[in-house]
């Protein structure tokens, strides 16, 4: 997990235990703070995929790409990258081409640790919608803090993974 997120757990583990004999306190944490956690992971997740992918055009004699990419092609532009409803990320792959599509397809399905960051990353981004678009305050988030920061320590390496996806020539 990264340092960011697994910090505000912390916070939520260190609240728990005062909140430990407070069932009122207790009941109103663990409904609050996992959206929480939900929104900090995936804000996270956010700017560590963009900044993967805008990486993908950084060319040393022609710097000018790269802020082309991260102005006009990601900023504000994440949530059309990945199917969120469907959870997938074929359609992201197949943006770079069919072969980079398949490619991913391919390796999904031979790469555990590939296919579980991927299904946590887009569980996380598929619960975001979710929850910032279904009235935040009434939405039933039902995954527990724990939970949570489970799905975002496996989904932390699929940002990492882009690059050696879309890149590789086979």
């Amino acid at each position: 997990m990264d340092g960011s997120v697994e910090s505000l757990y912390d916070d939520y583990l260190s609240l728990r235990d005062v909140l430990k004999d407070d069932p009122s306190g207790l009941v109103s944490l663990e409904r609050i703070f996992p959206k929480a956690l939900l929104l900090a992971s995936a804000s996270f997740l956010e700017v560590t995929t963009t900044h993967a992918v805008s990486m993908l055009f950084s060319v040393t004699d022609a710097p000018e790409l790269q802020l082309f990419i991260e102005r006009k092609a990601l900023k504000r532009q994440f949530h059309t990258l990945f199917d969120w409803d469907r959870q997938k990320a074929n359609g992201f792959f197949a943006m770079f081409g069919d072969a980079c599509r398949d490619r991913y397809k391919k390796e999904y399905q031979a790469d555990a640790n590939l296919s579980e960051s991927a299904d946590s990353f887009l569980e996380i981004g598929s619960l975001r919608n979710q929850l910032v678009h279904q009235n935040y305050a009434d939405f039933n988030l039902s995954k527990t803090a724990e939970e949570i920061a489970a799905l975002h320590a496996r989904a932390v390496a699929f940002p990492g993974m882009l690059k050696e996806i879309i890149t590789r020539n086979n």
